[in-house]
């Protein structure tokens, strides 16, 4: 868990994913605007690289939005990060089975936004939910079985074993919500707290 929250979902990472996915649908759109699948021979010359060059170049364009588009990555590659974080807990999901999800994050975003005072309806913010099933599944038969030795029997099964993870969470998920800067920390944690139903002093802030 520690390498998914330090590393795998670090704070400063989840950030610039949220800002790649604001823009990178209206980057594609204009450098790729065809069906990939009628132009396949030009999509396979669409890189990584290409991309970037071809962003580069926006910078002295005629049109504003390719100068806007321009600028924004080069706050992601110049690691500026637009989005910061305001609040961040564990969300954990118990007696739920195996595959069902929690809410989206755009359905935690609108009750946040609700949840906000009315001058703050309009704040901008993004919630991100990182998800993270920590608990193996003693019936996956993929890999080597999860056996637990009974003494009574002198057996061994899988059926101690899940009767173990009942109590365990089903799921975790690493929640956090970003903002375009501090100022409204505080209003963004309340109304979190509220839509999760957490205390005051049982969450996890940017404080």
């Amino acid at each position: 868990m520690y390498l998914y929250s330090n590393v795998y979902y670090h704070r400063t990472t989840r950030a610039i994913d949220i800002h790649l996915r604001d823009i990178f649908g209206d980057t594609m759109k204009l450098l790729f605007p065809s069906n990939p699948a009628k132009h396949m021979d030009e999509y396979l010359t669409l890189t990584d690289w290409s991309l970037l060059e071809d962003v580069r170049r926006w910078k002295k364009a005629g049109q504003s939005s390719l100068r806007r588009l321009h600028q924004e990555w080069a706050h992601i590659l110049g690691r500026d990060v637009k989005w910061k974080m305001a609040y961040s807990t564990v969300l954990k999901e118990k007696g739920i089975e195996r595959g069902m999800d929690f809410p989206s994050h755009e359905q935690f975003q609108q009750q946040i936004q609700k949840a906000l005072p009315a001058k703050l309806q309009a704040l901008p913010f993004r919630v991100d939910m990182a998800p993270l099933d920590p608990r193996p599944d003693p019936k996956d038969t993929r890999g080597i079985p999860l056996l637990v030795f009974d003494p009574g029997t002198k057996g061994v099964s899988t059926e101690p074993l899940e009767e173990f993870l009942d109590l365990l969470p089903t799921r975790l998920v690493q929640f956090r919500i970003y903002a375009l800067d501090h100022n409204q920390d505080a209003a963004l944690s309340r109304a979190a707290a509220t839509v999760l139903n957490k205390t005051p002093s049982s969450m996890e802030t940017n404080f």
